[in-house]
């Protein structure tokens, strides 16, 4: 019974290494995410760049700045 757990641990393990080897380099760890204050400092523009582009998040340009950043923000928690 054990060798068969094994078996079953070892196809499974291998099968998260094939799931992993794509990961593109664009993903972003969840420290690279920027702060309320960096967004700030961005056009609405860049925001719905850096929302669509990077995170493929919808936020609506035609909103305040503060509501696109809150979007975006709550998006990515």
């Amino acid at each position: 019974m054990s060798n068969f757990l094994l078996k079953v641990w070892n196809l499974f393990v291998s099968m998260l290494r094939t799931a992993t080897d794509g990961l593109s380099e664009e993903c972003l760890p969840v420290s690279d995410v920027p702060s309320r204050s960096e967004l700030e400092l961005m056009t609405k523009k860049d925001i719905e760049a850096l929302a669509d582009d990077i995170y493929g998040i919808y936020v609506d340009i035609r909103k305040k700045k503060s509501d696109m950043i809150d979007k975006l923000l709550s998006e990515l928690d």
